[in-house]
């Protein structure tokens, strides 16, 4: 992970525009975050700060936010997170494709 110093440098931001982000992101419920890492991780369009200030917060808050850790830098398609069958269990073996898991009803 890079020092808070570098992310300021990279993103171009001012300590204080960055500190009101990552605040913002830190008082989000564990199923707001959740929300927030399956729109990230499926390719919303989001600015860099916010995903940035997003991935400091789950390295903060990781003991009390685990199902967004586990969502946004695990490997299944967030279609998985979703399913009412296999869940955060599978493996990837069951989805035929992104939209079209044979398990999901």
């Amino acid at each position: 992970m890079r020092t808070y110093e570098q992310d300021l440098k990279e993103l171009n931001i001012s300590a204080e525009e960055f500190d009101n982000i990552i605040s913002h992101i830190y008082d989000k419920t564990a199923d707001e975050m959740a929300v927030l890492a399956k729109a990230i991780k499926s390719g919303a369009a989001v600015l860099p700060t916010v995903k940035r200030a997003f991935e400091r917060v789950l390295a903060i808050r990781q003991a009390e936010r685990q199902e967004a850790y586990n969502i946004y830098y695990n490997d299944l398609n967030t279609m998985c997170y979703s399913c009412k069958k296999c869940g955060i269990s599978c493996n990837g073996t069951i989805c035929k494709t992104w939209t079209g898991c044979a398990m999901k009803n």
